[in-house]
């Protein structure tokens, strides 16, 4: 989390009773709040259970601070057997070492992708995507900013070659894709796959909508899909093909 994230945090594990009310909340019943030594300064360390569909585990809530607030969380079934002196151990080893670089992040997903102006780069998300953005902010709830994001998928089984309708089905899950009216629909190369789909259209009365999908070697898709105002369309249409000319499967 970022660095102005550890006044608010590091207040809720003040004391044992700030903790306890701070954690409740989410289910945690907290037992004990330490300190412990960690190879990047003191740590807090919360320990206690948490029950889960019916399930209750030992839970561990570390907090510390580096060039980021950083949170470490523990839980184990009771049978694991783990207790306060692994948790300890184990906290002492942390090191928290620079933010990583926007080339760091883009290195580590599971595809290469580049940006192209004017795209730029909001951030990668868990490691399975990436989000672009046209303008200043990096947080716009109102959509007012074009999107471009590029993700991949994690889990589930092949869906083979990809079809139209298949294309179609991920679209319209999308948030606010619901009703999004397609006037293009055709294969394409993209990723490095020769069979891609490509789709676009209107997403809403003022903003346009572009998709791109593709699956790699094991079957699991990678999917461009971006959101811009229609009266952007020669600006951005050309940069959103430069982006996805620039994806391909590692």
């Amino acid at each position: 989390m970022p660095p102005q994230a550890w006044p608010q945090l590091s207040a809720l594990f003040g004391n044992l009773n700030t903790v306890r009310a701070g954690f409740k909340q989410k289910g945690i019943e907290v037992d004990t709040l330490d300190k412990v030594p960690t190879a990047s300064g003191e740590a807090f360390l919360a320990s206690g259970t948490q029950t889960a569909a019916g399930i209750k585990l030992a839970k561990w809530v570390a907090l510390t601070q580096g060039s980021r607030t950083v949170m470490i969380t523990v839980q184990a079934m009771e049978g694991a057997k783990l207790d306060d002196a692994a948790i300890k151990a184990m906290l002492k080893t942390v090191s928290l070492g620079e933010p990583p670089s926007e080339a760091d992040k883009l290195a580590s997903l599971p595809f290469k992708v580049a940006p192209s102006a004017p795209f730029r780069v909001i951030d990668t998300m868990g490691g399975t995507g990436v989000a672009m953005t046209v303008g200043e902010k990096n947080v716009d709830p109102a959509g007012e900013q074009p999107l471009l994001i590029v993700s991949s998928q994690m889990s589930g089984g092949s869906i083979g070659s990809p079809s139209v309708a298949i294309a179609k089905t991920l679209l319209k899950q999308t948030r606010e894709m619901e009703n999004a009216s397609i006037d293009t629909e055709k294969k394409v190369s993209f990723g490095g796959a020769a069979d891609g789909v490509l789709l676009e259209g209107k997403a809403s009365e003022n903003k346009r909508f572009v998709q791109y999908l593709a699956t790699g070697p094991n079957g699991r898709f990678v999917r461009l899909v971006s959101f811009y105002p229609a009266d952007r369309s020669a600006e951005l249409r050309p940069a959103i093909d430069k982006v996805a000319a620039t994806v391909a499967f590692k």
